[in-house]
């Protein structure tokens, strides 16, 4: 492995700024970026603006609650398939197409009469963003296979600034034109240029295309089945179930356990999302200079650090910190997802990778449940350190990893 210093960081930027946009791959990798930017971005701007769609169409929190997880639901179950549309019929036809159903979903969400069509909007908008979800990510590593940690890093900092940015504009717009459906509305546009862009940039293929037998259900299994993709799967499970733990319940723990108003609690939330624009590139940048096992133990560490501490600090200026910190674990996702596509058989790359991704969103979804029960228990604290735990169970099977990787 490459012994950290400084001259290799300026070695490896200079290369990552010599082949980002070598023989037009810098279209390709703007466009599928500005599509993910929409993609997330659109998918917090549902329950941004939940409040007012509860109220215009008379439904409770529980129904609330319920559209979202189906959106979820959708996101997660559609990754597999997405990878194995983009290995059968190529990589643009599926970006084209999944985008395309994610600006249709926006529109139907801006028109819809009642709660059912809502609802349809809703699981349309899941499907959109999780069919684009996984080949994206597959695309910008076979566009980048030199600096792939590096360009998903880029990426995923873009999506990060779309779930920061999105929600507010979707909000402000609701508030002060036409209500709830302008919201919405304000979208459409841009992602329907979106798709229009991806078709004139995104190749048809961005990797050989694999055999019919190759795509079996028994090949994808064979491949995922291997240690190293087992081991990484395990991996991206436990920290999803951090992930989705930490970000369902930590602006209620802040306002309930450190007496926080509702509009600190939210700026440190969107602090921690913040952290993450910068910490993700600079992940990827390290993975693809010091190798991604040493950066994936590092982001482990600070997460499980950060989940210890957090019960015994009050005081804004101390969590604040604390959220900061907390925010290095955003930059555990780039370097994973790149790993993972590229111990993937040529064969399944995408299919395999999007089988992982469904089983392991699917699996952690359970987790906000858990925090639910024991926040109602009065164990508030103690869930956090439990998700320390889990941060924990990955720090353990990364170090099983092949010191290649």
């Amino acid at each position: 492995m490459q012994r950290p210093d400084i001259d290799s960081v300026r070695s490896h930027l200079a290369a990552l700024g010599e082949e980002l946009w070598r023989d037009g791959r810098g279209w390709v990798f703007l466009v599928v970026t500005v599509g993910w930017f929409f993609a997330i971005g659109g998918r917090v701007v549902f329950p941004a603006l939940i409040p007012r769609v509860r109220v215009a169409l008379d439904i409770s929190l529980a129904t609330a609650g319920v559209v979202l997880t189906l959106l979820w639901l959708a996101y997660a179950l559609t990754q597999f398939p997405g990878g194995l549309l983009g290995d059968r019929v190529g990589d643009r036809a599926v970006l084209v197409g999944s985008m395309a159903v994610t600006g249709l979903s926006l529109a139907v969400a801006a028109a819809a009469p009642g709660l059912a069509a809502f609802v349809a909007a809703a699981v349309l908008f899941g499907v959109g963003s999780g069919l684009f979800s996984t080949t994206r990510l597959t695309v910008i590593s076979d566009v980048y296979p030199r600096v792939a940690s590096t360009a998903i890093g880029l990426n995923q900092a873009a999506g990060n600034v779309g779930t920061s940015l999105l929600p507010v504009l979707a909000g402000v717009v609701a508030a002060t034109t036409l209500g709830w459906r302008s919201g919405f509305t304000v979208l459409v546009v841009p992602v329907f240029l979106t798709v229009g862009a991806l078709w004139l940039t995104v190749p048809r293929r961005t990797h050989a295309t694999p055999s019919r037998e190759s795509l079996s259900v028994r090949a994808v299994l064979a491949g995922v089945r291997q240690p190293t993709p087992l081991r990484l799967t395990a991996m991206m499970f436990t920290m999803s179930a951090v992930y989705q733990g930490f970000t369902s319940f930590y602006p209620a723990y802040l306002v309930s356990e450190k007496a926080l108003s509702d509009a600190n609690g939210a700026t440190l939330f969107g602090l921690f999302f913040a952290t993450g624009v910068v910490v993700q590139p600079l992940a990827g940048v390290a993975a693809d200079t010091f190798g991604p096992k040493r950066t994936l133990t590092l982001t482990t560490v600070t997460t499980i650090a950060g989940l210890l501490v957090l019960p015994f600090v009050e005081g804004l200026v101390g969590l604040t910190l604390v959220t900061v910190l907390l925010g290095v674990h955003l930059g555990f996702w780039p370097v994973i997802n790149s790993l993972t596509i590229s111990v993937m058989p040529a064969s399944i790359q995408a299919s395999g990778f999007g089988l992982i991704r469904t089983l392991y969103l699917v699996f952690a979804a359970a987790t906000p449940a858990g925090i639910g029960l024991l926040a109602d228990a009065g164990l508030f604290d103690e869930a956090f350190v439990g998700l320390a735990g889990a941060a924990l169970v990955s720090l353990a099977v990364g170090r099983r990893l092949p010191a290649s990787e």
